[in-house]
């Protein structure tokens, strides 16, 4: 059950790297107004799933114009209180896989989440290999407004 967990955790994150509608920073802006777009354009994704004694709380945010960057937490909450249970950085790939958009956040090579895009603002936690979780399983993250 906590990989199965995980492995819905990691597809969120995945799943809210990508952006859409986003132009590119001209290369002669100076070093300020490039921090200054990468703050506004950055992309906060939030949702909880399901875990055998509680809740997992999953936040992933998408940084920049080009979004190839991310960062990604996930907290457990149960009776007994909370626990940060992952926070990593890393990059954004883009994937289509029968006929659906997702992404794949990747600290290391070996070490990955991927994310369907349900909608514009909807990311949906799925198996590296691109399979769902089961009915009410599901972990789906929502764009933070």
């Amino acid at each position: 059950m906590k990989k199965l967990v995980i492995a819905l955790a990691a597809c969120a994150f995945f799943a809210a790297c990508q952006q859409k509608g986003k132009g590119v920073v001209n290369a002669n802006e100076s070093d300020a107004t490039k921090a200054d777009s990468v703050q506004h354009d950055t992309l906060v994704y939030e949702g909880e799933g399901p875990a055998a004694d509680g809740t997992y709380k999953y936040t992933l945010s998408l940084y920049g114009d080009s979004i190839n960057e991310c960062a990604f937490e996930e907290v457990g909450i149960t009776p007994k209180g909370t626990d940060t249970l992952a926070r990593t950085t890393g990059l954004v790939a883009f994937h289509n896989h029968g006929g659906k958009k997702y992404l794949r956040v990747q600290e290391h090579k070996e070490d990955s989440l991927t994310f369907l895009q349900l909608n514009d603002s909807t990311l949906r936690l799925v198996s590296n290999d691109f399979k769902e979780a089961g009915s009410g399983l599901n972990a789906d993250l929502k764009l933070k407004k």
